[in-house]
């Protein structure tokens, strides 16, 4: 057999078993889903070994960031593979800019003790949000994935900025179908969160850590997948580095995160009527529409009295906003607030029952007067007048401070 001949029977050797291997990929190189590397980070093996089964049978390319943090997980042969993965470390390089994680080494247990025995963990559905089961069951979850402790309260039980976040891009809605079936046949807890979740085209929970959005589902209009892969990755980053946040603040960064990206808003969680083309950029515009010529300070009511599982354009907006004020002109404010809403959160939503245990308060919300003392003492009592000022004038504004630099 002559060396062309040979070199031919080994690549046809080759592509024969290639549909019987499985890789993921990371830093430009792939590696053997059964032999990864100790390099890459234990957390993300762990996620590539709980869901390289799944995108195995269904047909899904697996991709990891460059420090391992998200799991990419999207139709294998599909176009914009390498973008998709762009963005989402572009969305990472603006985490760890505009959130970088705090300074947690002091930081005292707020209550002694831990939580009761037999204590449901708390998925943290965000997009959508569905009641919390009433079992939680008796099966394990698979020891491929890190667990918060017995009787834990979920995410913020576990060490934040530990986990990997998977991020699932999925096909068609059968296969969405499929993939919540997945999870709540792996975390039986949520199983009734599954059922409500089947009638929306994407997720975001925070135990396991993942979102996940539809390309084809049926009645989208006015869809951009890279608008949507982004939301949901700025969402599962925050909830990755700082535990549940207040409605307004989660969705206010996304569209943030979406606008410094796409310069364009496409995902408006909840919202079931249709969205016109103007919807989508000019919101700035929009505020200063809305509050040219007032002359009283903004309500933290008009921001933090969202309410979860709804959609409002008023209190939409005005999120977006003033994560934007706090980004742009307070960026030190922006981070060490949501932290403070992490501690708060975490200290007040504990209820003592007094036999050195405690029980989680699942509906607690930090008040909206304690959001707005966090603001006034991060920013400055004047903080509501200027985010007026600020929505009036925009690219204008100037910090008090500086004003006289105009």
């Amino acid at each position: 057999m002559t060396v062309p001949t040979l070199l031919l029977a080994a690549a046809l050797a080759l592509s024969a078993a290639a549909p019987d291997e499985q890789v993921v990929h990371w830093r430009g190189r792939t590696f053997d889903v059964a032999r990864l590397p100790s390099k890459i980070p234990a957390p993300a093996r762990d996620a590539v070994a709980t869901w390289g089964p799944w995108a195995r049978e269904h047909g899904y390319r697996l991709d990891l960031t460059r420090d391992g943090v998200v799991l990419l997980i999207a139709p294998a042969g599909a176009s914009g593979g390498e973008d998709r993965l762009e963005d989402v470390e572009e969305v990472l390089r603006l985490v760890d800019d505009q959130l970088p994680t705090p300074d947690r080494s002091a930081e005292p247990e707020p209550l002694a003790g831990r939580e009761g025995e037999g204590e449901l963990p708390e998925e943290v559905p965000d997009d959508p949000e569905g009641p919390l089961p009433e079992d939680p069951g008796v099966d394990p979850v698979p020891t491929s994935v890190a667990e918060p402790a017995p009787g834990s309260a979920g995410p913020e039980s576990v060490e934040l900025d530990t986990a990997t976040a998977v991020l699932f891009v999925v096909r068609d809605e059968p296969e969405y179908g499929l993939l919540v079936d997945q999870l709540a046949e792996r975390w039986p807890y949520l199983s009734s969160w599954a059922e409500d979740t089947r009638q929306y085209p994407g997720f975001v929970l925070g135990h396991p850590l993942a979102g996940a959005f539809v390309l084809q589902a049926s009645g989208q209009e006015e869809f951009d997948p890279r608008n949507e892969l982004i939301n949901r990755a700025a969402r599962v980053l925050l909830l990755r580095r700082f535990g549940e946040m207040p409605n307004w603040l989660v969705h206010g960064w996304a569209w943030h995160v979406e606008i410094a990206l796409r310069d364009s808003v496409y995902v408006f969680p909840y919202r079931d009527e249709f969205v016109f083309v103007t919807e989508h950029t000019d919101w700035d515009k929009d505020l200063r529409n809305r509050f040219r010529g007032r002359t009283n300070p903004l309500r933290p009511d008009e921001f933090a009295g969202w309410r979860r599982g709804s959609y409002s354009d008023s209190h939409a907006r005005v999120a977006w906003g003033v994560v934007e004020f706090l980004a742009r002109h307070h960026p030190e404010a922006l981070p060490a607030f949501v932290e403070r809403m992490r501690v708060v959160r975490d200290r007040e939503s504990r209820v003592d029952q007094g036999d050195g245990t405690w029980k989680r308060d699942r509906d607690y919300e930090v008040p909206a007067q304690v959001q707005a003392a966090a603001l006034e003492e991060l920013v400055g009592p004047e903080v509501f007048a200027e985010l007026v000022t600020f929505f009036v004038e925009g690219d204008d504004y100037r910090p008090p401070r500086s004003k006289g630099r105009r």
